[in-house]
């Protein structure tokens, strides 16, 4: 049962007062949206045809970047990303740079699965 009451007390001008804030974050979203998407399907179709190959260790290679990428969680590998990284490599990178990094990495990995499935549903005599 929803609380009327409650809902009332609610002061949404917060909201208002912060709309430029909220916009500039939305911006960012996006951005990172639409970038790590480009990226993605292009490496991630790359991978795929890599997946193809009849050269063993690529596709084992392939295979090991996919199954790491989906199977942790995407908040771990950002968290590995952002303060791991710097401290193997001592290259430091911004909360976005890491985002971005960690986001298209995770997104290229599905990506490959999507366009390797896609692949393999077509017919080898319709190649």
């Amino acid at each position: 049962m929803l609380n009327w009451e409650y809902l009332r007390a609610l002061d949404f001008g917060v909201v208002w007062q912060y709309r430029w804030q909220l916009l500039q974050g939305f911006e960012t979203t996006v951005l990172l949206l639409v970038a790590s998407a480009v990226m993605g399907l292009v490496f991630g179709s790359m991978l795929a045809m890599a997946s193809q190959s009849k050269f063993t260790p690529l596709r084992w290679l392939v295979i090991i970047y996919v199954e790491f990428w989906r199977n942790t969680p995407l908040l771990v590998q950002l968290f590995w990303i952002h303060f791991a990284l710097p401290i193997v490599t001592g290259i430091n990178t911004t909360a976005l740079q890491s985002g971005l990094i960690g986001i298209t990495a995770n997104v290229t990995a599905y990506f490959a699965e999507i366009v390797r499935a896609g692949i393999q549903s077509v017919d080898r005599g319709q190649w």
